[in-house]
């Protein structure tokens, strides 16, 4: 595993988020509990509390993610405030790695198409080799290729996005929920383009479905797929976002003084050893004095 650590370096009454790599964590535990103690032990070993730890990110793999055994979980049983945020970009790919184990018939093309370049030594002809293809496409393979195009389409321009080195939680969270509606959205009306396909609406073997139902079922459990997982995959992401989102600048200058203390309030109760109830005072200085100082705080 590898060791990083982030953390706020006060100079001269400013404030700056620093982030420094620390070592590698040699381990042959691949359980949450053993690799929750590993980096316990190593932390230790580096002289750094873990009860000062206010938040653990992983990828989002089940032995690290995981809410009951996960290394999170395990982490958080000891230390509550060490909040966990996983890395988006790779619990979007997970995301998407789930989605394609149910569609079938796509794996089916594949590994056909693959089984049948390594039996055919005619692909060292480029010609002859896409010939040979060809004849392995129908209009099922067509159909599918383009659903996968439009849905992955979709994911890749959100997981560009979540990988700028500058995007805040709260705007990442924002960006998940809005592909989660725009998958939502293609659900409930995408499969109907199956309909304008030409198929004879012969059964499909060993089904008591014709084709077009069989590719409607699989369409639906592929975007089922996809906005479950995006569900839980970015549930942490999410309630971060939402005990903190309320200090940008633009909930700043948006939001009521009354709203303010409330979400202020809340963050108070959640961090009772780091804030105390100044914290709803000062909310209320800053948000007139924010709008007085920085330009463009709506945008901040």
């Amino acid at each position: 595993m590898t060791q990083i650590v982030r953390y706020v370096v006060e100079s001269n009454d400013k404030y700056t988020i620093e982030e420094s790599f620390i070592d590698f964590i040699t381990t042959t535990k691949k359980t949450g509990q053993g690799l929750a103690e590993e980096i316990l032990k190593k932390l230790s070993e580096d002289g750094l509390e873990f009860k000062n730890c206010r938040g653990q990110g992983y990828d989002n793999g089940a032995n690290m993610a995981g809410k009951i055994k996960g290394v999170q979980s395990r982490l958080q049983e000891i230390n509550k405030h060490a909040q966990f945020c996983p890395c988006t970009a790779h619990s979007l790919n997970l995301v998407g790695a789930h989605a394609s184990r149910v569609s079938v018939r796509m794996l089916k093309y594949v590994i056909q198409a693959l089984q049948h370049i390594s039996e055919n030594s005619e692909f060292g002809d480029g010609f002859s080799g896409a010939q040979s293809l060809l004849g392995l496409i129908n209009v099922e393979f067509v159909y599918l290729l383009v659903m996968w195009d439009s849905i992955l389409n979709q994911v890749y321009k959100v997981n560009i996005t979540l990988q700028k080195s500058n995007i805040s939680i709260s705007n990442a969270s924002k960006i998940v929920m809005g592909l989660k509606n725009a998958l939502e959205e293609m659900r409930n009306e995408g499969s109907e383009n199956i309909n304008i396909l030409k198929m004879s609406g012969e059964q499909a073997s060993d089904s008591t479905f014709t084709i077009q139902q069989e590719l409607k079922l699989e369409y639906n459990q592929v975007m089922d797929t996809l906005i479950s997982q995006i569900s839980w995959r970015f549930e942490a992401l999410s309630n971060n976002a939402n005990d903190f989102e309320f200090l940008s600048g633009f909930h700043l200058n948006t939001l009521s003084i009354e709203d303010l203390k409330k979400h202020a309030a809340d963050l108070v109760l959640k961090y009772s050893s780091d804030l105390n109830s100044e914290l709803l005072n000062e909310i209320e200085c800053f948000k007139y004095q924010g709008e007085a100082i920085i330009p463009n705080l709506k945008m901040a």
